[in-house]
């Protein structure tokens, strides 16, 4: 390998053979120069063919390149016809290094304008490669060179760096060109439909001029033939909505992305408005059929009101409101309500616009519960900090303020203690290990009172007289570490108070009041 000999086809019957010797996987290239009309044919050791040519190197020499893996090999000259005379015979390779991953996390590193040996070993198999972007343009992925011919076609998947797909091809090789911005890119790859082949990836790149365009202004463009794309560069300091339109006589079709490919639009000029986070954005703008023409592009940001993530959120007070904006369709805001104790929290909106809430993580949502078309949520709760995200119904965008109202749902004290009739029951939240709820039981004569509670909460429950003194107490007297309280007690107003019995014990419970006279 590496070197060349010289040979003569003295008759038209006569045929010459080579044998070569590879010691890594690589692409394998023999070919002759020379006068003579040469025909070659390449062979493995059991004397499968594997490629032929008769004139695709000089003059009418032949070249073969083939993928190969280790092993023995044998190359075949003879004159092509009646075709006799000297040659010489040339035979290289260039090692190709080898992906075999099957998962995004171990993938082989792809670099641009390199190839990489894979290997497809069972039906279900799949390698993933790893490509590092550094600028805007075309990044062009493309397989070649089925070591075993006509056995099986290749499919490949180009995702971003957080596993999205932005596109697949399928063919006996398949070939993805794409526009991509800088960043991590990764390539899966397929075999349909047999168990086993070789074949060789390629990666190469072309960069994509681009002007800046900068927010608040406009650039004059000019698409000057039917193939010709413009292509321009957005900063966006932070999340909010964008808007990108042409104005100007010319037919334009604008397309607006991210590594996601974000949105497009289209029409005598073309107007795109999306509500996106930080970053940077390229846009590209293109005549529809065959218009040329000037145009003017203009860019234009507004800045989110409210987060459109919990992390972000905006601190909305108690028994407060705020103002909110949905700017577009995809725009959502996300609000921070903290909540010191148990009781019943409320959050809605009013205005004109068709809204939807939904409270922490699907404790619930709501879309018209309240006036006109907005949401309104009413859920007891613990003490903890709760988010509410609201967007609108639809494409349904606008102005809505969101209030927020809170209350107790048992008072802690006696004076403001719930009533509690006897032959009833009542529901309670322990929302904290400090919180207490307090109940207040008319007696109207002598008898026996029982109180308890029900539930998968662990309680504490006691019972006092009108003027507060501990008439009697219990933590697990009932079912199920619930407290059970039964006591002789004569005409009068009684309170009953319950709370966890560890300050880690929160939760529902059931409170219950029954009375058996005489």
């Amino acid at each position: 390998l590496g070197s060349s000999l010289a040979g003569r086809i003295a008759t038209r019957d006569e045929v010459d053979y080579f044998r070569v010797q590879v010691r890594g996987p690589g692409v394998l290239t023999v070919y002759t120069t020379g006068g003579l009309n040469t025909t070659g044919a390449l062979q493995n050791s059991a004397s499968d063919s594997l490629a032929t040519d008769d004139d695709g190197g000089s003059g009418d020499n032949f070249h073969i390149e083939h993928l190969v893996t280790p092993g023995i090999y044998f190359v075949k000259v003879e004159g092509v016809g009646s075709n006799t005379g000297d040659y010489t015979i040339h035979a290289s390779v260039e090692a190709v290094a080898v992906g075999r991953s099957h998962t995004r996390s171990g993938a082989t590193r792809l670099p641009l304008g390199s190839s990489r040996l894979g290997r497809i070993a069972t039906r279900d198999d799949v390698n993933y490669f790893k490509v590092q972007v550094r600028e805007f343009g075309v990044l062009t992925i493309y397989t070649t060179d089925d070591v075993f011919s006509n056995r099986g076609g290749t499919k490949g998947t180009l995702e971003d760096s957080s596993g999205s797909q932005l596109t697949t091809r399928s063919g006996g090789n398949f070939r993805i060109e794409h526009l991509v911005t800088p960043g991590t890119y990764y390539v899966k790859v397929g075999g349909t439909p047999y168990y086993y082949f070789d074949y060789i990836i390629h990666a190469s790149f072309e960069a994509v001029d681009h002007r800046d365009l900068p927010l608040g202004g406009s650039l004059a463009g000019q698409i000057a033939a039917r193939d010709d794309v413009d292509y321009f560069e957005v900063q966006v300091p932070k999340a909010g909505v964008l808007t990108i339109y042409t104005t100007g006589n010319l037919y334009l079709r604008g397309t607006l992305k991210n590594s996601s490919n974000v949105g497009r639009g289209s029409g005598e000029n073309f107007r795109i408005e999306r509500f996106v986070p930080s970053g940077t954005y390229y846009v590209k703008v293109e005549g529809v059929g065959s218009n040329t023409g000037a145009y003017t592009i203009h860019a234009r940001f507004e800045a989110d009101d409210h987060s459109d993530t919990r992390l972000g959120a905006t601190s909305l007070p108690l028994g407060g409101s705020l103002a909110g904006q949905i700017a577009t369709r995809d725009d959502v805001d996300y609000f921070k309500v903290q909540v010191p104790k148990a009781g019943v929290l409320t959050i809605y909106t009013t205005g004109n616009l068709n809204t939807r809430g939904t409270l922490q993580d699907g404790l619930a949502t709501d879309d018209n519960g309240g006036s006109g078309e907005n949401f309104r949520i009413e859920r007891t709760v613990g003490a903890a900090t709760y988010y509410v995200k609201v967007e609108g119904v639809g494409s349904n965008t606008g102005a809505y303020t969101i209030h927020t109202s809170f209350a107790d749902d048992h008072s802690d004290t006696r004076p403001g203690a719930t009533s509690l009739s006897l032959g009833s029951s009542l529901v309670g939240w322990i929302g904290s290990g400090d919180d207490v709820d307090y109940f207040e039981v008319e007696v109207r004569e002598a008898g026996v009172l029982t109180v308890y509670s029900t539930g998968s909460l662990n309680t504490r429950g006691m019972l006092r007289n009108s003027s507060g003194a501990l008439l009697e107490s219990d933590d697990d007297g009932g079912n199920s570490r619930n407290f059970f309280i039964e006591r002789t007690v004569g005409a009068g107003t009684y309170y009953v108070s319950v709370k966890g019995r560890s300050s880690s014990d929160t939760g529902n419970y059931t409170i219950h009041a029954s009375f058996s006279g005489g």
